[in-house]
């Protein structure tokens, strides 16, 4: 991502509705049917339990603590977002995932424009804005090839902090369908498989991310991440967590405390050059399976 796409902004115009988050206030969507042999399966590679061919399951062992870092990204009211917000359903929490647009030059054939979205936009009843028609989306995270990519600060803390089976958990401010309330929820999470220089990415795989698909200086730092299938991907529902607090977006306490906690002061959500890092990872993690979340290797 760029810099200017993450400069700080502050969303002020609607309040969320805490009601509507009363089953997320719970930890449990009973409304989501993830098989049980999967959850199982998710649960194993948490665990770092061996497979019964004797094989060592993706994911890392209880006994050596994960790290997680929180990413806020889609569409928003910034110029950098688009100055929209990407819709969701507060009846069942189906949302679309709206990327912000790109701003750097990608090479020829790899553009991805907002119309690949036009049909996952129409259950909700809304349409691109007109800023919007024409543009090409900067896509990432790429959750259809379980990628995610950044530059400058963001990449520095992410390559200083994570590593191999560590979390990215990816976060959005959605426009409520129902309420026109903004909601901040949780829309997807990586299990990291590797990270890696972007310019050193063959071309056979430059259509995997947003940041393969500029065209790069030689010397570019910017980073590729790419996720564990199976346990990495984008929610079928998204997970609220958001509500505006003390002139800001921030977690709901609740929440706060079952995860352990974050590093930004008091749950703080809005966009920031330092990423929220998870206190307790593990923690957070067991929260999040315990909410049966169905993962997709698909955007939209």
């Amino acid at each position: 991502m760029t810099t200017n796409q993450w400069v700080a902004a502050a969303h002020s115009d609607h309040v969320c509705a805490v009601a509507r988050f009363s089953d997320a206030l719970g930890f449990r969507h009973t409304s989501w049917s993830a098989p049980v042999a999967d959850f199982r399966r998710i649960a194993k590679l948490f665990a770092g339990i061996r497979g019964s061919n004797g094989s060592a399951e993706p994911g890392r062992p209880m006994s050596k603590p994960i790290r997680g870092l929180l990413i806020r990204v889609g569409a928003d009211q910034t110029e950098g977002g688009g100055c929209w917000n990407g819709p969701v359903d507060s009846r069942n929490w189906s949302f679309a995932y709206v990327p912000i647009p790109e701003t750097g030059k990608i090479r020829r054939g790899l553009q991805k424009p907002y119309s690949l979205i036009q049909t996952a936009l129409a259950p909700f009843v809304v349409s691109l804005p007109t800023g919007l028609h024409g543009q090409t989306m900067h896509l990432d995270p790429d959750f259809a090839q379980l990628t995610y990519g950044d530059q400058g600060q963001r990449s520095q803390q992410i390559t200083s902090k994570l590593k191999t089976g560590d979390i990215l958990v990816f976060y959005a401010g959605l426009r409520d369908a129902q309420s026109d309330h903004l909601v901040y929820a949780i829309i997807g999470l990586y299990v990291l498989r590797k990270i890696e220089l972007a310019v050193r990415v063959p071309q056979a795989r430059w259509d995997q991310n947003a940041h393969t698909r500029r065209l790069l200086p030689a010397n570019a730092t910017d980073i590729v991440i790419t996720a564990k299938r199976g346990v990495s991907g984008r929610l079928a529902q998204c997970l609220p967590i958001g509500e505006f607090r003390d002139r800001a977006y921030r977690i709901v306490k609740p929440l706060l405390r079952e995860w352990g906690g974050i590093s930004s002061r008091d749950g703080y959500l809005q966009r920031s050059a330092r990423l929220p890092e998870l206190l307790d990872a593990q923690r957070f993690y067991s929260w999040f399976l315990r909410q049966s979340p169905t993962l997709s290797a698909k955007n939209n």
